[in-house]
């Protein structure tokens, strides 16, 4: 399970289960490669959720039950951060910003408003919820 990924320098760092892992590429490039690895493009899940949710920007990103990924600022820019909403068990918001608990009791702190942060949650909601539909639907 990811955790959280962020750039450091020149590189992308991905924290996670698995512990620490350095990637030699942008924030977009590793988002891309994250996707065609389950066998889609990220330029048209961004479309697809665009045209099915109505989420028209930093839409989350559902890779698998265990990852999906919010941005706190766009992919496109070398400081995005990206936490997963599944590696979320506690937060709390104090200062400016969001002091964020992962699994491992592993906590972290991200410059990001609360009002932010509760849209970025609401969104991954909604995302989960129009997937868990679609799954059940698929059953019927």
């Amino acid at each position: 399970m990811i955790y959280f990924i962020k750039t450091n320098k020149n590189e992308v760092d991905i924290i996670g289960s698995f512990g620490l892992r350095h990637l030699e590429k942008s924030i977009i490039s590793t988002v891309k490669n994250l996707s065609m690895k389950y066998l889609f493009t990220y330029e048209g899940y961004v479309k697809s959720v665009r045209k099915t949710v109505g989420i028209k920007s930093l839409a989350p990103l559902y890779l698998n039950p265990q990852n999906l990924l919010m941005f706190l600022d766009s992919p496109r820019k070398w400081e995005c951060i990206i936490i997963n909403y599944f590696a979320i068990t506690n937060f709390r918001y104090q200062n400016n910003e969001i002091e964020i608990e992962f699994p491992d009791q592993n906590t972290m702190y991200f410059k990001i408003g609360l009002n932010k942060f509760k849209r970025l949650i609401s969104q991954a909601t909604l995302v989960l919820k129009y997937i868990e539909y679609k799954n059940l639907d698929c059953l019927i």
